[in-house]
């Protein structure tokens, strides 16, 4: 059976809403049976930290949204580092090289003009970004497992040590403890003797 994820939702985020429909009807005859969903940074603001991007497996982004100094850009800054970011294509209609290699280097997984933009060109960069998202989603998922199982095997390991050590420990400092004993009674009986000496002497020299 295959565990290969398929495409179910894309998120529309673009302040212009004659070009959010153009995209739906784009869309909706390239992903027939794909949720499609419109967000209207103009009515609603840019999405809060909170916001929960689980539902979408890939982002259309607008990159001027009419939010003052609030660009596309700005919305990768606050929410890329989410785990549940979706894989995101920025669309600009003013855009520069700068700007494209500044989004580049923010995360996003291609970078398309709005005027030049074709139907093939934007379906295949939804499903290249889409794979290409998956594929690193799998890889960190693949490394954080490594790392569990990693440190469960570096704490049993230590256990190990620990109950090793104080096993060895324990048997050390019962014997320094019963060589001690031994030298105590030895202390006591040589004493005995030098007593015991010094009493014949002393007998001795009476005598």
């Amino acid at each position: 059976m295959s565990n290969k994820k398929t495409l179910r939702h894309i998120l529309i985020l673009d302040d212009d809403s004659d070009y959010r429909n153009l995209l739906v009807r784009y869309l909706g005859d390239m992903f027939p049976g794909v949720y499609l969903t419109e967000y209207d940074p103009v009515a609603r603001g840019a999405p809060e930290p909170g916001f929960d991007w689980s539902h979408y497996d890939v982002m259309l982004l607008d990159y001027n949204l009419s939010l003052g100094n609030v660009t596309g850009l700005e919305i990768l800054k606050l929410h890329a580092a989410n785990p549940s970011f979706p894989a995101t294509i920025m669309l600009t209609g003013a855009g520069n090289e700068d700007i494209a290699v500044r989004a580049m280097k923010s995360g996003i997984h291609d970078y398309l003009r709005k005027q030049s933009l074709e139907k093939d060109q934007l379906r295949d960069s939804i499903m290249h970004a889409f794979e290409e998202h998956n594929a690193a989603v799998k890889r960190r998922d693949a490394m954080a497992e490594i790392r569990e199982v990693a440190s469960k095997a570096a704490e049993k390991s230590f256990k190990e040590y620990k109950a090793r050590y104080e096993s060895l420990y324990t048997v050390e400092i019962k014997r320094l403890k019963e060589e001690q004993l031994k030298l105590e009674e030895d202390l006591i009986r040589n004493n005995q003797l030098l007593n015991e000496i010094e009493i014949a002497r002393h007998d001795a020299i009476q005598t």
